[in-house]
């Protein structure tokens, strides 16, 4: 499919789009974490427990009755909705450099009408205000996924009718100019057709969107009377639409997004508390004034954010978070000190990838894959993440990280978790209201999933291939020209559990290499009594790849189709 054009040759900037963008991989960061923390703590199912193994591997009773497959549909939403700390997004706006071969289609967002739309329905957010602020803004990951997944909200009805965006960051831009900047960016996302998802006509879409965003620069990220001119000027407009002088009358929220490197997030993270959150909860119950009644808000010793109307104040940050576990561990120190728990959100947003969330319906919705779901059927499970061009110029960020840490590390384990976990047990918490139920669902997940990454024994050099395409050190972004940073990586690990015992799980990913693929592979064993390899079953999503294999791609758009081969 076509790739975006270049950032412009007048930004004066150069840092943003190499600094501000980690990585152009970034699906639908904004428009995830606008949706998940603008609606955090609804939704909620109910399910039955987990599958019981015996001693040979094989699942005993039925795995994935109906009343859980239907559940089980509606639990991304939950995902989406719950706690803070679980990794969330509820978009389907597609990524950059995760962008996987297919026909061009409409890439504006489409949303399921589950327990969130239910739940986004019954509140009386559309009557609050929104300031949406994208630290980072004149970086590639903003003009290419964060400001494209806003506006498929916008286009959806999942923002307020007076959301503002504000962008910030270090170059010299005036709203104009930020503007047309932004619009090829916009018009893209709207797909080939130059239609919205709602109907209209692309171009008055993002016109209209347009109008809603303003740009200001700021002396540096962590600048604090820069982010005091900011403030200032979001609370002028939430004034206007007040009607009134100061404060008061209208809720008024504000969600700061930042598309800039984790080394800076504490800076923000600072000085978005000094000036934004214009009145600070302290201590016990959840009353005016008297702290948020959330156990994770008193324990990080500040009782919740709010701006002076009483909206929340609440902070959304990608991966990747740190470097290795001390730099994760000292990050969310830092961070902690300036945002409660439930105000803070850690988003890796792969998780919105429409064949990601349905390996929910595969796995638990369907009886025969979940009797064959165990060692004693499959003979081994490979995720792959492929591109067909190198760093382009981004060389200079991604020779920090590497591939394992910029794709193996969070996002194909976090698809690892999904494929080898165990069902959670999603019954009722028995709290007061959905809230409680999301909450609970969520949190019920997001052990099933550590579970699973407890499981596995630490790797061995024996199990891991790492390499380098030829010419990656020629990116002039590059300033070592030995560097010995893999571009590509294959790493074998296992999961030791009953139910997969003796399987490989293997992890591929790499750049400049022959394809530009994302998929699922599920190798099955022959079924008992077969005289050859050729009778195992084969299943396919989207298209089947070989004899005894499960296959989901995961295309431009997120679509997936899955049939049986006959």
């Amino acid at each position: 499919s076509a790739r975006p054009p270049p950032p412009d040759d007048d930004d004066d900037d150069d840092d943003d789009d190499e600094q501000e963008v980690r990585e152009t991989n970034a699906s639908s960061d904004g428009g995830a974490a606008a949706a998940a923390a603008a609606n955090k703590g609804k939704g909620g199912s109910t399910a039955n427990g987990p599958i019981a193994i015996d001693d040979k591997n094989r699942p005993l009773g039925d795995p994935a009755d109906r009343a859980y497959a239907r559940t089980l549909t509606t639990v991304s939403d939950a995902m989406s909705v719950g706690t803070s700390g679980t990794a969330s997004d509820v978009t389907d706006s597609e990524e950059s450099e995760e962008d996987c071969g297919g026909e061009e289609v409409d890439e504006t967002a489409t949303f399921p009408k589950g327990e969130i739309w239910e739940a986004v329905s019954r509140e009386d957010w559309h009557s609050e205000g929104l300031s949406v602020v994208v630290v980072g803004a004149s970086g590639d990951l903003a003009k290419k996924k964060t400001y494209p997944s806003l506006l498929a909200l916008f286009a959806s009805g999942l923002l307020p009718p007076g959301v503002s965006v504000w962008g910030y960051a270090r170059s010299g831009k005036t709203d104009e100019e930020f503007r047309d900047g932004l619009r090829p960016y916009l018009l893209k996302s709207t797909g080939k057709s130059g239609r919205s998802s709602r109907g209209g006509g692309g171009s008055k879409l993002v016109d209209e969107f347009l109008l809603r965003c303003r740009y200001r620069r700021g002396k540096s990220y962590g600048d604090v009377p820069s982010y005091v001119s900011l403030v200032e000027e979001m609370r002028r407009r939430e004034d206007e639409r007040d009607g009134r002088a100061a404060g008061g009358g209208v809720k008024h929220n504000r969600l700061f997004y930042l598309a800039v490197p984790p080394d800076v997030f504490g800076d923000v993270a600072g000085a978005v508390r000094e000036t934004a959150m214009e009145r600070e909860l302290v201590g016990g119950g959840g009353g005016e004034g008297s702290g948020s009644g959330d156990p994770a808000d008193d324990a990080s010793g500040h009782g919740g954010t709010q701006t002076k109307g009483g909206g929340w104040v609440r902070l959304v940050v990608e991966k990747p978070f740190g470097r290795d576990l001390p730099t994760c561990l000292s990050l969310s120190s830092v961070l902690s000190r300036h945002f409660s728990e439930s105000h803070l959100y850690r988003i890796d947003h792969y998780l919105g990838k429409e064949m990601v969330q349905n390996l929910w319906t595969f796995r638990f919705g369907n009886d025969w894959a979940g009797h064959l779901w165990h060692g004693g059927a499959i003979r081994s499970v490979t995720v792959e993440w492929k591109e067909d061009f190198g760093t382009e110029g981004r060389g200079g960020y991604f020779d920090r990280y590497g591939i394992v840490r910029d794709v193996i590390q969070n996002h194909l384990l976090q698809v690892l978790t999904l494929l080898a976990m165990e069902p959670p047990a999603l019954g009722a918490s028995g709290g007061k209201d959905g809230e409680e139920e999301g909450h609970d669902a969520a949190e019920r997940v997001r052990d099933a999933k550590v579970a699973v990454l407890k499981s596995i024994p630490p790797v061995t050099p024996s199990d891991v291939i790492l390499g380098q395409y030829e010419g990656y050190a020629d990116d002039p972004t590059i300033q070592d020209k030995e560097t010995a940073c893999p571009t590509y990586a294959a790493v074998r690990l296992h999961v030791n559990t009953p139910r997969w015992e003796g399987v490989p799980f293997l992890l591929v990913a790499g750049k400049a290499l022959e394809e530009r693929a994302c998929r699922v592979r599920v190798r099955f064993r022959p079924p008992p009594g077969s005289f050859s390899s050729s009778s195992s079953p084969t299943v396919s999503f989207r298209c089947g790849q070989g004899r005894g294999e499960a296959d989901g791609d995961v295309p431009p758009g997120g679509r997936r189709y899955c049939g049986q081969r006959r």
